[in-house]
C-alpha cells in the first residue's frame, strides 16, 4: 500500500501583538492559544445584471475586502489582554465617543515556530501593521472554576500599497 503524501505546511505559530498606546508599543507575546491562529479574507463586489440576461450575474466591480484574524487566548497576562483590549491598559475603559480606532490599533506578527513545515513552506511570518478588536465583536471571558479561553475577532485594516496607488495592502509574508 502506497503512503500519500503532499505538500502541507503544518505546525504551530507563535504571535506578538503591538499597540504603540500600551507597553510602551513593545510588542508582547500572546502565550499559548486554544487551536490554531486562523486567517479569513473575503471580497465585497457590487454584482452587474444585464436585462438581456435576467437575473444572472454577469460581473462584479470590486469594492473592497476585508481581512480578519481570530485566535483564542489562553493565558491572563499583558500581552492577552492588549491583545483583547488594545483601547486601554486597564479593561473596560473605552475611548471617547467619535474618534477613529486606528490610532489604538496595533501589530500582530505570527511567526511559524523553527523546524517545522509551515516554517519551511511558509510563511515563516506573516505581519498584520493595523490589527483592533472587531467592532461589534462580544468578549466572552468565563470566570469561574474553568479555564478562561477568550475567542477574540480581530479586524485588519489596509495600508497603501506601494506599488499601486489606491491598492489596499493587508498583511505581509516572509
Amino acid at each position: 500500500m502506497a503512503v500519500i503524501t503532499g505538500d502541507f505546511p503544518t505546525g504551530p505559530y507563535q504571535a506578538t501583538y503591538a499597540v504603540a498606546g500600551l507597553n510602551s508599543g513593545a510588542a508582547t507575546t500572546l502565550g499559548l492559544m486554544e487551536g490554531p491562529i486562523r486567517h479569513q479574507q473575503n471580497v465585497i463586489a457590487l454584482p452587474i445584471y444585464a436585462t438581456l440576461w435576467g437575473r444572472h450575474i454577469i460581473d462584479y466591480v470590486f469594492q473592497g475586502g476585508g481581512v480578519f484574524v481570530i485566535a483564542t487566548v489562553k493565558e491572563w497576562d499583558a500581552g492577552a489582554k492588549a491583545f483583547m483590549w488594545q483601547y486601554n491598559a486597564a479593561m473596560g475603559i473605552y475611548p471617547i465617543v467619535g474618534e477613529l480606532l486606528n490610532p489604538y490599533f496595533g501589530q500582530i506578527v505570527l511567526t511559524a515556530l523553527a523546524g517545522t513545515p509551515a516554517a519551511t513552506k511558509g510563511p515563516a511570518t506573516r505581519t498584520y501593521p493595523l490589527s483592533g478588536l472587531l467592532p461589534g465583536h462580544n468578549l466572552d471571558i468565563t470566570f469561574g472554576p474553568t479555564e478562561r479561553n477568550v475567542p477574540v475577532l480581530m479586524c485588519c485594516l489596509p495600508e497603501q500599497n506601494s506599488s499601486t496607488v489606491g491598492s489596499a495592502k493587508y498583511y505581509t509574508d516572509t
